[in-house]
């Protein structure tokens, strides 16, 4: 098979990657790779599945949940071009909101923000939406925009800013475009909501079984649309609707009052799981309130954007759908308005089964995505191959240390031991040569230890940062002589950076362990009745993904020489200590600032 690999040589790893991939296409598999940083796994899988793909009249779809790594995929796919000169077309399109030229819609939940969408364009009020077609076909301006873009392999923020010159919707438009494209750029979301997806292949003429699937980060997958298959209503939302209700339509208190007395009277003695019909019940004419607030809820969207009294209604008809592969429960937080009522997603194959079983082939790829059963079991993939390929990067560049000295177990949380944990980690970075990150369960522990830090200049990460804010903090760090950066495992830092040849030292403070709450024993309990492996699936693998994924930051290229701790007591049990790549060759030790000294004076130069 002949590829179209974009860089000067292929590496023997690299080589292993795209043969696996050529065998996979060949044979209409699904390939799981477990593939680490500095593979090159955007160029391997890219360079076989577009040839492929283009002898096959097949689309390639590359998934990512990260804007970086699609202008990644778009630099890589200009360089294929480039250099073997070959033609094909590509279309990149981020989340509707982000490309969206309303003002505003920043600040809106995706929910809202689907639903803000729906209502401008059925409405037509949508000028960008409208300035974009001239009785049914492209309008002149977006013919234009078409021809400014044409043969460019361009990143869906240089067609945004192509769109909003010329006054038209840049999403729909790079839709336009998807038609005709031989590889699409997407988000998880366009695949694996099953609405969504559905409406995007009807949109843009292609079919499933005619796609190769690429899933980058897939480790993230499973979350994901968990995340996106959830929905909940809280006393706050119920409150903002009524105050709504006063000024759009007040005959619609009366129904609101009777969902928020019934969301109270499930409140008592939560948390606790609830049944669909007592929720159901305890509501009249619980059909008729969801229709009159979504009706409300779209006209309301018409001026104001969002709309709670909407997000009542679509929650209404939510909860009375199956519960197969769900649980639902009542949470509170001190006392109502904090009270929440939730219909939580616990199996994600419900959405990505007929994906990976009608798409032609897929790849699924990350560099944490072991144990590789995890994933085919909870994606529920078939037709599978599994494959895990060895670091790139020298292995005495890295020196991995368990250190079993403190631990942030919830029942042992206290003064005392973040006192002790602040003295160990300021150990660890006085002992480092450089720049140094740490990584923590939660933004409660990071600034419980951080305030223990005296005369070291910290960058941290905090709850609800803006996209420019942790751009400035993590800018800023990189330019200053010294310090150390702090985030939260699974948050931005801990996942969406690549800084090489600045990290020294990463520390994982603590395990990531979810919160034993009613949905995470729903989960263990879910995976255990299914795969017998609830522990595993549902509670320990996830939590050591998330300090994989961390660890990962500290070496991000073939020079970069640099030390991992692991900071807690429990790592050092089996159920951990086996999560952590054998080829790492941790070394659990308590004379950590030795080993530390030791490893920088061996690796100098």
């Amino acid at each position: 098979m002949s590829i179209l690999f974009p860089h000067p040589e292929v590496r023997p790893v690299q080589q292993q990657l795209i043969q696996d991939i050529a065998d996979a296409l060949e044979k209409k598999q699904n390939l799981l790779a477990h593939a680490p940083t500095g593979l090159g796994k955007t160029a391997s899988v890219l360079s076989v599945t577009i040839p492929y793909a283009l002898e096959h009249g097949l689309t390639v779809f590359f998934l990512t949940n990260r804007h970086t790594q699609h202008k990644i995929a778009v630099e890589t796919l200009a360089l294929m071009k480039q250099k073997h000169d070959v033609d094909f077309t590509v279309a990149d399109l981020i989340g509707k909101k982000w490309m969206c030229l309303q003002e505003g819609v920043e600040h809106m939940y995706q929910s809202d923000f689907a639903e803000f969408c729906k209502a401008m364009r059925e409405h037509n009020t949508c000028n960008f939406y409208q300035k974009l077609y001239r009785s049914a076909q492209l309008s002149p301006d977006a013919q234009r925009a078409q021809h400014e873009l044409a043969k460019k392999t361009s990143s869906a923020d240089e067609v945004k800013s192509v769109c909003a010159a010329h006054g038209i919707c840049p999403y729909y438009f790079a839709s336009e475009l998807a038609k005709d494209a031989d590889v699409i750029i997407a988000d998880y979301y366009n695949l694996f909501h099953p609405e969504v997806q559905q409406s995007f292949f009807s949109r843009i003429g292609k079919k499933l079984e005619e796609s190769i699937i690429i899933v980058d980060e897939a480790h993230n997958l499973p979350e994901r649309i968990r995340a996106v298959m959830s929905r909940k209503l809280s006393g706050t939302t119920i409150k903002y609707a009524l105050s709504e209700a006063k000024k759009f339509s007040p005959d619609i208190i009366h129904s609101l009052q009777s969902v928020h007395h019934a969301l109270h009277e499930l409140s008592v003695h939560a948390p606790k799981v609830v049944r669909t019909e007592q929720f159901v019940s305890a509501i009249k004419d619980y059909a008729s309130v969801a229709d009159k607030c979504v009706v409300i809820g779209d006209a309301v969207r018409e001026t104001e954007k969002r709309s709670f009294i909407g997000s009542i209604g679509e929650f209404l008809e939510s909860w009375s759908g199956s519960d197969d592969g769900y649980v639902r429960y009542i949470e509170t937080f001190n006392k109502e308005p904090y009270v929440t009522l939730h219909l939580s997603c616990l199996d994600a194959a419900m959405v990505s089964a007929p994906i990976f079983h009608n798409a032609y082939a897929s790849i699924l790829m990350s560099g944490t995505l072991t144990p590789l059963s995890l994933f085919r079991d909870v994606l529920d993939v078939p037709r599978s191959v599994e494959r895990i390929y060895p670091s790139p990067f020298p292995q005495q560049h890295r020196h991995v240390l368990v250190v079993p000295e403190t631990t942030t177990k919830f029942a042992l949380r206290n003064s005392a031991m973040y006192d002790e944990i602040a003295t160990v980690c300021k150990r660890i970075i006085a002992s480092v040569r450089g720049k140094c990150a740490m990584f923590f369960p939660s933004y409660e522990i990071c600034s419980q230890v951080t305030s223990r830090f005296d005369g070291i200049k910290l960058f941290a990460e905090r709850s609800g940062m803006t996209t420019d804010e942790k751009k400035h903090l993590l800018q800023s760090f990189v330019e200053h002589d010294t310090g150390v950066l702090c985030g939260v495992a699974a948050a931005s830092f801990a996942e969406g950076i690549d800084l090489p040849g600045v990290l020294k030292a990463v520390i994982i403070v603590g395990l990531p362990l979810a919160r034993p709450d009613i949905r995470t024993n729903a989960l263990i309990q879910y995976y255990d009745k299914k795969f017998h492996a609830g522990w595993d699936y549902g509670y320990t693998l996830p939590a050591m993904i998330k300090c994989l994924q961390a660890a990962g930051r500290c070496i991000r290229s073939e020079r970069d020489k640099g030390v991992i701790v692991f900071l807690d007591k429990r790592y050092i049990q089996p159920r951990y200590y086996q999560c952590i790549p054998p080829d790492w060759q941790a070394e659990v030790t308590r004379n950590y600032v030795e080993k530390i000294e030791m490893f920088y004076s061996t690796n100098s130069k």
